[in-house]
């Protein structure tokens, strides 16, 4: 399969994904290739396929295999946050990774969040990994967000309900207050006290240097992790674009047809989060791209990105000293 039949593939399969980034669109066509191929497509095996490696233009002919079998092949994506270091010149570099924040219980959570930071609030710097983060809770990323700072900080640029029947006996109807009362059924009204977060109180807030790393596999409340972050200015925010635009539908709930008792999910609430531009993910102060050789070497090379940063500022102040 040529380059430009590949291509074709990605045009026909395109208008499945429900997403307007063409990036994310390519991280959709890459996850499910192996069902679209077969199921969608009905290009049926085995198959043909022409790549240039090495410099060398080579031809293979792949059979196809049950999505059992094709199952026991992938690694499965682990959403259990955790934590882990390295070190540059003797200093150790703490790194949180997070690759959801919807694992296990919230008072768990915080547990392991207060407890790291018991620990490494006092480190020069610190690495958050959310490439992975397929979302969860938004508040939980504003609960490790809250160790960043002692201020209150933006956490929404605008976050707004359109009046109906189904929103006001819906779990979100609190969040407008006191509007809510006066309000007509097609009304937009904003959330109250949506806007800004007030951080709460803790001993150990970080004062280092920090480093956020995304992907365009970070999804929904990871978004808002990185747009929050990015806008308040915590650090520094290294990788590529983010799925899942700034400006996006939040709060859903399950409705059922009257005649067809079909369910389907509806959103009730716009969520745009602070940042230059809605139709966009959060982009990247640093565009970190990987090649097909950094793929094959298994090379992370955000990771080298960082520690090289990390090398240079540590240089650069011990000089200064």
């Amino acid at each position: 399969m040529q380059s430009d039949g590949f291509t074709s593939l990605f045009k026909e399969c395109s208008q499945l994904f429900h997403t307007s980034l063409d990036h994310v669109k390519w991280s959709f066509f890459e996850d499910y290739f192996h069902i679209l191929l077969l199921k969608y497509l009905k290009v049926t095996p085995p198959w043909k396929v022409k790549y240039k490696l090495d410099s060398k233009v080579r031809i293979t002919e792949l059979k196809s295999v049950t999505l059992k079998e094709f199952n026991k092949t992938v690694t499965q994506h682990d959403n259990k946050y955790s934590k882990y270091s390295f070190f540059i010149q003797d200093e150790e570099i703490p790194v949180l990774k997070m690759p959801g924040f919807s694992y296990g219980k919230a008072e768990s959570y915080k547990q392991f969040i207060d407890s790291f930071f018991n620990k490494y609030a006092e480190s020069s710097y610190l690495v958050i990994d959310i490439r992975e983060n397929r979302g969860g809770s938004g508040y939980w990323g504003f609960y490790l967000l809250d160790n960043l700072t002692p201020s209150e900080y933006q956490i929404a640029k605008l976050f707004e309900f359109k009046v109906s029947e189904i929103m006001r006996n819906s779990i979100y109807a609190g969040k407008a207050g006191n509007h809510l009362a006066n309000a007509k059924n097609g009304d937009y009204i904003e959330a109250v006290n949506h806007r800004m977060r007030v951080p709460y109180e803790a001993s150990n807030k970080f004062k280092g240097k920090v480093f956020l790393l995304i992907s365009e596999k970070t999804f929904s409340a990871g978004v808002v992790f990185a747009a929050v972050f990015k806008a308040n200015e915590f650090g520094l925010v290294i990788g590529r674009e983010t799925a899942g635009r700034i400006s996006f539908n939040s709060d859903p709930v399950t409705a059922k047809l009257s005649n067809s008792r079909l369910k389907g999910s509806i959103p009730l609430a716009i969520y745009t989060l602070p940042g230059e531009n809605p139709d966009r993910g959060v982009i990247p102060d640093i565009l970190v791209s990987r090649t097909i050789d950094d793929y094959r070497l298994g090379k992370d090379v955000e990771m080298e990105r960082i520690k090289n940063l990390i090398q240079e500022d540590i240089i650069n102040r011990n000089d200064s000293d």
